[in-house]
């Protein structure tokens, strides 16, 4: 492929991009609409399924640089304080999925990417490029307008987001859909931290749940809460004010309310998803990521997703030189993972946030549920791997 690949977006799925198509030799446009490529985030969990991702972009051993590697997920009732159930992070962990479990800063993980983006030559990082629209061309590739000027390319790859301008036109499916939950987000000095364990530890409570995990070698602990609300802006950030956190506090065990009074300031935004579609894409344009396939963030694998079709697009893009087949390949052999992922994260928050008989039944379940039943509940989404022809061929 002569012509340059042109991507829409520098966050971790437009980054990924770009290293998994440079590998196969290509040369790639990152178009950020920001006139800095930063993050400021809070905290990512990264299963073992990012692992052999990372290890084909060359970035596995400076991302475990920056990570943190739990002992132990633990679930807890949020109004008895009760632990439900524990899944064990160490040596068993890692030899049945063959990669441990680790949580990072989103922040740290972008600046890895980043870093080795800019390393390499076939790589070029333009920022205050926002894609506005583009042209398909056919046989001649594509040609984009951006903030700044126009750029062509043999094929336009969206990973501006959730609500994408790339989708816009490939889709044209309008603005996501609201979940009816609020999320927000803290992040919390190890000092005023009131527990110092290292896992990441689940709360659920009736409207809602909590979760927490120590990050930047335990200086720090992201805080992250959720209920139950219809607020829909569109904003990302916004303050949170005290009487929503505060709300959600009043149903929960003392220990937990403790933990929600040591945030020093919370950040919210409205849950929102999108319904599967039957494709993403359309002559040589696709989609990526949150751009594609938006979920509820509620099994820690949004940034993981963005990862795994990266290896699988460059992968498929190395098998043929007719753009438009090699991007629906690559659409219909990700389809049916994330259409299982957004089912998947929607009814675990249905469950996280249950009450009454449903949270009886569910607290029951969750304790009887043994380390390998809980290893197995999960073995879908963590013993994925990048294809044998990915490996041998192209990374």
């Amino acid at each position: 492929m002569a012509k340059q690949i042109l991507i829409a977006g520098a966050g971790i799925g437009g980054l990924a991009s770009a290293l998994a198509l440079a590998k196969g030799k290509q040369r790639v446009c990152v178009l950020e609409q920001a006139p800095l490529v930063e993050e400021i985030g809070a905290g990512l969990q990264l299963g073992p399924n990012a692992a052999s991702v990372l290890q084909a972009l060359g970035v596995d051993e400076a991302v475990s640089a920056f990570a943190g590697f739990p002992d132990e997920v633990r679930i807890r009732d949020g109004i008895t304080g009760k632990t439900l159930n524990t899944v064990r992070l160490g040596a068993d962990f890692v030899e049945r999925f063959g990669a441990p479990y680790r949580v990072i800063h989103r922040g740290d993980l972008l600046s890895v990417l980043f870093k080795a983006a800019q390393e390499r030559k076939s790589i070029k990082l333009e920022t205050s490029a926002r894609v506005q629209s583009f042209d398909d061309l056919g046989d001649k590739g594509i040609e984009v307008e951006t903030a700044n000027g126009r750029r062509k390319g043999g094929l336009l790859i969206g990973a501006d987001g959730i609500r994408s301008v790339v989708r816009a036109t490939v889709v044209g499916d309008g603005a996501p859909t609201n979940a009816g939950h609020i999320i927000a987000r803290s992040l919390v000095s190890s000092a005023q931290m009131p527990i110092s364990d290292n896992a990441v530890t689940l709360w659920l409570v009736p409207g809602g749940h909590v979760v927490h995990y120590p990050l930047r070698g335990g200086r720090v602990f992201n805080l992250v809460a959720a209920w139950d609300g219809d607020w829909a802006e569109a904003t990302w950030g916004m303050a949170a004010e005290e009487a929503e956190v505060e709300a959600l506090a009043a149903k929960a065990h003392p220990q937990l309310r403790e933990i929600l009074a040591a945030a020093p300031n919370w950040r919210k935004w409205a849950a929102a998803h999108r319904s599967p579609v039957s494709t993403w894409g359309a002559g040589n344009a696709t989609l990526l990521g949150d751009a594609a396939h938006p979920v509820l963030p509620y099994l820690a694998q949004g940034a993981v997703m963005a990862l795994e079709d990266a290896v699988v697009l460059a992968d498929e893009l190395a098998k043929t030189d007719i753009i438009p087949t090699a991007l629906r390949a690559y659409e219909a052999a990700r389809q049916p993972r994330l259409s299982q992922m957004y089912d998947m994260c929607r009814k675990a928050g249905l469950a996280y946030h249950a009450g009454g008989v449903f949270r009886s039944v569910r607290n029951l379940i969750l304790r009887h549920m043994g380390d390998n039943a809980s290893r197995n509940r999960v073995a879908w989404i963590y013993d994925w791997r990048p294809t044998k022809t990915s490996s041998d061929n192209q990374f």
